[in-house]
């Protein structure tokens, strides 16, 4: 143990030399994920009196040999006064430290919204409002017999990731059909997706994944609790609205089939292709605070999208709500104050 701390005491001192890391950021760096210690934690950690290893099953955990309550960032004894062995690999009663974000817990929730001051909230609508991965995995499986564990989660992913290239390279993707070549891409996101987990398909078979798609977008709903939300911020007097990118035709055409006019004004829906920027451009919610003239600081986004969701709402000084169903690998930067993966824990989190 003492090497490892001494380790990260070493990797802390030589990135100083370069640039202001902290010592967070050298475990940040050393862990390979971004972590929040408390002042006590840095305290300890400083001066060695604080192990700190990487459990295999919860994580990176630290201990003091006195159990601590990371979520609220509290330091005591255990219930029943005695320490707890510390061994490498498997920890008894461990503690694991989470990133600032605070994954939801039944009980651990409060009125978030009263205590944040939250008075404006906003929203992504793909895979945020709408399950978008829900979608993609329909129209998969009523074109393709694929095998019973195919990992559906990691080739959503790299169907999106070809996505955003094509749509980065021609911006064609998230417009309504514009050709032949706009109809290529939307294809050759699910032909060059699928033949990375060994499911090679033919132009045809990709051209009827897109057609289902595209039928099963015309029948999406708001994803369950969704629309209870949204109801009960109105209520409450809140400002809400919209920022997502894509195109303007595409976008309100999903819009109005989610029906989300009917909780949202028309000029608090910020669509990137018409306001002129995208997220993670900070622009985009320092636009929306302009139009509904609230304050950052007062400010809440939850989107789906680590880079582009929680990294742009934060630098814009929004408070930040990570929508995380598909259990996605946290990023770097700033992180969301708390992370939820339905709308019921959600509506928990916020007091509603």
């Amino acid at each position: 143990m003492e090497t490892l701390i001494q380790e990260i005491t070493a990797l802390h001192r030589s990135l100083s030399l370069h640039q202001q890391w902290s010592v967070t950021d050298a475990v940040s760096s050393y862990f390979g994920k971004p972590q929040s210690l408390t002042p006590e934690a840095l305290a300890m950690l400083e001066h060695h009196e604080l192990l700190i290893i990487r459990d295999t099953v919860n994580g990176l955990v630290l201990t003091n040999h006195a159990v601590q309550d990371i979520p609220q960032g509290k330091w005591g004894q255990s219930e029943d006064g005695v320490p707890r062995k510390v061994s490498f690999g498997r920890i008894e009663n461990p503690w694991v430290l989470e990133d600032r974000a605070v994954p939801y817990s039944a009980g651990a929730s409060g009125n978030w919204l009263s205590r944040k001051g939250i008075r404006c909230v906003f929203f992504d609508v793909d895979d945020t409002l709408y399950s978008q991965f829900d979608l993609t995995c329909i129209a998969l499986k009523e074109v393709l017999t694929l095998p019973e564990h195919f990992p559906y989660i990691e080739a959503y992913r790299r169907i999106g990731y070809y996505s955003g290239k094509f749509s980065a390279e021609g911006d064609l993707l998230q417009a309504s059909p514009q050709g032949e070549r706009a109809s290529r891409m939307r294809e050759d996101r699910f032909i060059q997706g699928l033949a990375e987990f060994g499911i090679p398909i033919s132009r045809e078979q990709g051209a009827r994944i897109q057609q289902a798609y595209s039928r099963l977008q015309g029948e999406m709903r708001l994803s369950a609790g969704a629309g209870e939300l949204l109801t009960s911020l109105n209520e409450l007097g809140m400002t809400v609205g919209i920022i997502t990118n894509g195109n303007e035709e595409h976008q309100q055409s999903k819009l109005r089939t989610l029906g989300l006019n009917r909780y949202v004004p028309e000029e608090r829906i910020m669509i990137s292709s018409t306001v002129g920027f995208s997220k993670p451009d900070p622009r985009i919610f320092q636009l929306a605070n302009t139009r509904t003239g609230m304050k950052a600081q007062d400010s809440l986004y939850i989107g789906d999208s680590w880079p582009k969701d929680i990294a742009g709402a934060s630098a814009a000084g929004w408070h930040t709500i990570w929508f995380n169903p598909l259990q996605a690998v946290s990023g770097n930067g700033n992180r969301p104050e708390a992370i939820v993966s339905t709308f019921a824990e959600l509506r928990e989190l916020l007091g509603l």
